[in-house]
């Protein structure tokens, strides 16, 4: 298994009767706590269950699905916002049967969705990332690097429940297929402000240290009665799209820590591909979770296998060749040679 909490693999069958399998391989607490997607839709199937123990002694459970791919298939390693699919396509031309496999991996958005919480640490705390910095600065100074970086973790996170908020409003009027009037979301990031300072007042008494990041349950009230009251829009549904957005967030959250491979056997003459390793009709790539924060990913693999007749006009073709340069041979050695005074 891959370094991660939970790895995910998708081995796909790029043949004539194409299909994926889906397997998810980890702590079952983690796989089961309700921020993981498993692709519950159609046309995935469930088709084997399998646990064991960890050396911790906690359970651990794979879970495998499996889907056709006659037709273009979402994969559940995306966010419920902008879903990732996998694209099988044969296809021939006039001198090979062409087999393409497509994988994306939407961008997560994290940044304009959440914020990135390393624009508000201090040049000065990132000492204690540097090599020796256990040894080299000393505890009384390590301390005080780590309240200031425990400080910039609280200002990162007041950001990303401000952009809830924004992402709320913004919310209600997409659905409705209006335009965000400026005066209404002002009126709404102001309303939230205000509890949201205080939120952060009260919390500046404590020892950053001792701080939780998770506020969601004590602001939860105060983000949708302030996009309520602003757009007067209906309470329930601001509610059940606020914890929706949240959800998306602790997914995220949860996927930075696992490991996903991608696995496809596509049996071809020749394969162009993006892959990081071959072996034999076997593509393989590990994805580096760290670039679906900002970035989609394409996965691409094309198979050419030439058409029988294609073979044989080739074989044909060589073999002229090879008889040309034969009877060439053959006549300049039958020539007589020249005598020479």
């Amino acid at each position: 298994m891959l370094s991660g909490c939970v790895t995910h693999t998708l081995l796909v069958n790029v043949t004539t009767d194409p299909d994926v399998h889906y397997e998810v391989d980890g702590d079952s607490l983690d796989v089961h706590d309700g921020r993981l997607r498993l692709p519950d839709w159609a046309p995935w199937e469930l088709v084997d269950r399998t646990s064991g123990m960890n050396a911790d002694s906690s359970l651990s459970v794979r879970l495998t699905y499996r889907a056709p791919l006659a037709e273009p298939v979402i994969h559940p390693i995306s966010s419920r916002e902008v879903e990732g699919d996998i694209r099988v396509e044969h296809r021939s031309n006039l001198l090979f049967k062409v087999s393409e496999l497509t994988i994306t991996f939407p961008s997560w958005e994290v940044s304009d969705r959440f914020g990135n919480p390393e624009d508000f640490v201090p040049e000065e705390v990132r000492q204690l990332e540097s090599v020796g910095a256990d040894t080299l600065i000393a505890p009384e100074r390590q301390e005080q690097l780590k309240r200031l970086r425990a400080v910039a973790m609280q200002k990162a996170a007041a950001q990303r429940f401000l952009k809830h908020e924004q992402a709320l409003v913004e919310s209600w009027y997409q659905s409705k297929g209006e335009m965000v009037p400026e005066e209404v979301l002002s009126d709404a990031m102001n309303r939230f402000s205000f509890v949201l300072q205080a939120h952060m007042l009260t919390l500046s008494h404590r020892d950053p240290l001792d701080v939780s990041l998770d506020w969601y349950v004590e602001l939860r009230s105060a983000l949708v009665g302030a996009a309520s009251d602003a757009t007067g829009g209906d309470l329930e549904w601001f509610e059940a799209r606020m914890d929706s957005i949240e959800l998306s967030y602790k997914s995220w959250l949860d996927l930075e820590d696992d490991a996903i491979q991608v696995i496809a056997y596509l049996p071809a003459w020749r394969v162009v591909t993006s892959a990081d390793t071959m072996s034999g009709d076997t593509l393989f790539w590990e994805l580096s979770v760290d670039l679906l924060s900002d970035s989609t990913l394409v996965l691409n693999a094309v198979g050419y296998t030439p058409h029988l007749a294609t073979t044989l006009l080739t074989l044909t073709l060589l073999l002229a060749v090879i008889v040309l340069l034969l009877l060439r041979f053959s006549k300049r050695r039958s020539l007589p040679t020249e005598k020479t005074d």
